[in-house]
């Protein structure tokens, strides 16, 4: 569970971050903006498209890719949560199911036992029975 809060917070500090870095672009355009109204002679114009307007696009082609990284490990995020709780549910379901198995082995161990003690018992009467055949048949030649 502690690994998933490291990864949420640094997940969080990104977003953080990203935000920040909006910020400080929408200052830098706005800044910009204001010099144009200043300078806006060739050289100024020259600087800005050979400079600065390269520099704006990677860094909008940046901003963009880490934003969608964002989005995709924020996803991902939530599916190891999922996935953490479903890891709970399993090991609670294999616990309920070795503490069943345990059960069913004592239940098993009982009924083997049982049997045992049937034959036990089923050989003593017909041991009985043949003697009592036995008797009845010597007592039966005694008669006249």
């Amino acid at each position: 569970m502690s690994d998933l809060n490291w990864y949420q917070q640094q997940l969080r500090m990104l977003n953080e971050r990203l935000w920040h870095l909006g910020a400080a672009t929408r200052d830098v355009t706005a800044f910009e903006d204001n010099l144009r109204q200043v300078w806006n002679d060739s050289a100024t114009r020259d600087l800005r498209g050979r400079l600065l307007q390269p520099l704006h696009e990677e860094h909008g082609a940046a901003s963009t890719a880490l934003t969608r990284k964002s989005t995709a490990l924020t996803s991902m995020h939530g599916s190891l949560q999922r996935t953490q709780g479903h890891c709970a549910q399993v090991a609670r379901l294999s616990e309920h199911i070795a503490d069943r198995l345990d059960d069913t082995r004592r239940e098993m161990e009982r009924a083997h036992h049982e049997r045992d003690w049937a034959d036990q018992l089923t050989t003593r009467v017909l041991a009985a029975t043949d003697r009592m055949t036995q008797l009845i048949t010597e007592a039966d030649q005694t008669l006249p």
